[in-house]
């Protein structure tokens, strides 16, 4: 299987979407890396974002609602299954409410 994909970085960050792009893994574990599964932290759990392996090294993502922290993280996937997950990135994301009662009542 092959190694984790490396150096995910988060960028085009919108208030709803964000691009996530990464590097293929370093080992490949003897057989070319056919695509890529995104995970997101979701209520405790990790799941898989695609249906289907993507063939790039990036993708954008819907973001979760405010008050939510989005977290992801990509395995990557060859003809012997798939790999160990890369390290995770993410965005927090504050009730927007809040920081605006803060604001004003100061």
């Amino acid at each position: 299987m092959p190694g984790a994909p490396e150096d995910m970085r988060l960028s085009e960050v919108t208030s709803t979407l964000c691009k996530l792009t990464w590097n293929a893994p370093e080992y490949d574990g003897g057989s070319p890396v056919i695509g890529y599964y995104v995970e997101r932290y979701s209520e405790s759990s990790w799941n898989t974002v695609n249906t289907s392996p993507i063939p790039t090294c990036s993708v954008s993502l819907e973001l979760l609602p405010t008050n939510s922290d989005n977290e992801f993280r990509v395995r990557a996937m060859n003809a012997v299954g798939v790999g160990l997950p890369s390290e995770t990135v993410g965005i927090e994301r504050p009730d927007i409410s809040l920081s605006i009662c803060l604001l004003n009542c100061i």
